[in-house]
C-alpha cells in the first residue's frame, strides 16, 4: 500500500492500510534516510504487514498489526532484513479470535544490527497466535515472551553462560 524507497524518509502520521491486495502494508526500502512512523495500524494482508529491507535511521511509534482468518493466516506482521539503528516502540502484534493455524513467529530479523524493540505486546484471544514474538534468523533465536518492555539486537551473536561445575555431570 505504501513504498518509500532509494533514499526516501520523512514522518508518516495516522495511517490505516488494510489492503489484502498489497504485498505489503508498508515496504520500506534501500535508504538511510531518517524516517519516522507515528500510529500506523496494517492489517488484514496476505503476505507481509510491515517490511524493512536495507533500512537505517528509522523510527516506529505505535504500530499496530492484525491477522484476519480468511487473508491473514500465513502474514508475517513484521520483516526486518539488512537494517540497522532502527527503532519500533508501542508494537501491538494481534490475531483474531476466529484464527485457526498458528503461524511461528510475528517478527522476522536478519542480517541487522542495532534493532531497539520498546514495549511490544503480541497477542490474541484464539488459542492459535504466534508461536514466537521475535525470529533473529541471523542467529537462529526466538523471544518467547508476549509482552516485554524493551529488546535491543546489536547483532552480535548471543552469549550463551557456561554451566557451572556443579552442574557438570
Amino acid at each position: 500500500s505504501l513504498w518509500v524507497t532509494d533514499g526516501g524518509g520523512g514522518t508518516f502520521f495516522d495511517i490505516w492500510t488494510p489492503s489484502t491486495f498489497a504485498q505489503s502494508g508498508m515496504l520500506v526500502s534501500n535508504t538511510s534516510t531518517e524516517g519516522r512512523v507515528y500510529q500506523m495500524s496494517s492489517e488484514h494482508h496476505v503476505r507481509y504487514e510491515v517490511q524493512m529491507r536495507n533500512v537505517s535511521n528509522w523510527r516506529v511509534y505505535a504500530l499496530q498489526t492484525e491477522e484476519e482468518r480468511g487473508e491473514g493466516g500465513f502474514a508475517l506482521p513484521l520483516e526486518m532484513d539488512g537494517c540497522s539503528n532502527i527503532t519500533v516502540a508501542n508494537f501491538h502484534i494481534y490475531r483474531v479470535i476466529s484464527t485457526f493455524q498458528p503461524f511461528p513467529y510475528a517478527v522476522k530479523v536478519s542480517n541487522s544490527k542495532d534493532i531497539r524493540f520498546r514495549n511490544i505486546h503480541s497477542y490474541s484471544n484464539s488459542k492459535v497466535a504466534f508461536d514466537s514474538t521475535i525470529y533473529d534468523q541471523t542467529h537462529d533465536t526466538v523471544v518467547r515472551q508476549r509482552e516485554f518492555a524493551w529488546l535491543t539486537l546489536s547483532g552480535d551473536a548471543p552469549v550463551v553462560s557456561p554451566k557451572p561445575a556443579s552442574a557438570v555431570l
